[in-house]
């Protein structure tokens, strides 16, 4: 609960509304004598007994998972509690403005390699002159100074009207 609390009022600062957040709880457990610890997400609240059958069992079939063994004779330590205070907040445009709907974004056209297809020709595009509701199919790059975006084949990007680009699978 107090970890709750330094969370609430760090959203409160920050104003977020109550609405908005959301608290996730963790648990880094370990078998005694082990140097490192998996993290183990914990679900219930308040921590009980039962609740602790629950991180021990998810401990031991995380450790089972990510080793390729557990032992379920074996006391699970508690090494630390942790709390994610997470506030959701409106979209950040990342851009002054949208280039407008006429601007030929397309730089040029070049061979890249890709796994799914080999040496293909891909167009590349310039992100700064990328209209919103522009949609992208793959293969193809996105350019900008910051980053380079590789639009795979059988893969869509649009260009949104915040300025983010957007990538799903087709299919």
């Amino acid at each position: 609960m107090a970890l709750e609390r330094k969370g609430a009022a760090m959203l409160d600062r920050a104003g977020v509304a109550p609405g908005q957040r959301r608290f996730e709880r963790f648990v880094d457990a370990r078998y005694a004598r082990q140097s490192f610890e998996l993290v183990v997400p914990v679900s219930t609240r308040p921590v009980d007994c039962a609740a602790l059958e629950k991180i021990a069992d998810t401990f031991h079939d995380r450790h089972l998972h990510t080793y390729g063994h557990n032992n379920r004779d074996e006391p699970v330590q508690i090494v630390s509690v942790r709390l994610a205070a997470i506030g959701a907040t409106p979209p950040v445009p990342i851009r002054d403005k949208v280039a407008p709907a006429r601007t030929d974004a397309v730089k040029d056209k070049r061979q890249a390699w890709f796994r799914e297809t080999g040496l293909v020709e891909a167009t590349i595009y310039d992100r700064r002159r990328m209209p919103s509701g522009l949609t992208v199919t793959g293969p193809a790059v996105i350019e900008s100074l910051e980053s380079t975006i590789l639009v795979l084949p059988g893969c869509q990007a649009e260009m949104n009207e915040d300025g983010y680009v957007l990538l799903t699978r087709l299919g």
